[in-house]
């Protein structure tokens, strides 16, 4: 599918911009390796990339990725809202950073031609479990809704002029 998409304005912004989101969370995780817990800043900061990155690769069609940035963005959704007194952090720490990576991997195929195609299924299990350990820990409710949505399909349109189009439709249309 990336291939059809090669030198296109869009998907060039698309890895760019997710790129540096992405370098910028590591940054972010890397920097708080030494505490107890997540400063307030970098919780939120890290909330709102994951949704921008979740949003924005469901537009390009990348739904292993947007996937994988919605749950990452659930858990901080939970930390940032419930704010839980219990924190693992070397756990935390490490699915951020398999994300990441997961997602860098997908950008470095989709950069050159190839198609994102890594199956992200095992992290995702591994954040929701996180999650529900949380909650366990923190004796918060382990019921509430984690993204058990399916990314739905979403049409991006090229600025490939070339395109086949398979069925053409008139319309008039009559102003009074």
């Amino acid at each position: 599918m990336a291939s059809q998409y090669v030198n296109d304005p869009m998907l060039e912004v698309f890895i760019f911009e997710t790129s540096q989101q992405l370098e910028h969370v590591e940054q972010s995780v890397l920097e708080t390796e030494t505490l107890e817990t997540y400063p307030t800043d970098t919780i939120n900061e890290i909330f709102r990339i994951m949704h921008t990155i979740k949003s924005s690769a469901a537009m390009m069609l990348f739904n292993n990725i947007s996937v994988l940035a919605h749950t990452t963005e659930d858990l901080f959704y939970f930390i940032r809202e419930d704010k839980p007194q219990e924190l693992d952090m070397t756990t935390l720490s490490d699915l951020v950073l398999e994300s990441i990576d997961f997602m860098k991997m997908e950008l470095e195929k989709i950069e050159n031609g190839e198609k994102a195609d890594g199956d992200p299924q095992n992290l995702i299990e591994n954040i929701k479990e996180h999650l529900t350990a949380l909650k366990k820990l923190n004796n918060l409710p382990v019921t509430a809704k984690v993204n058990d949505e399916p990314v739905k399909e979403q049409y991006y349109i090229s600025s490939n002029r070339s395109a086949k189009v398979t069925q053409t439709k008139t319309y008039k249309a009559v102003l009074k």
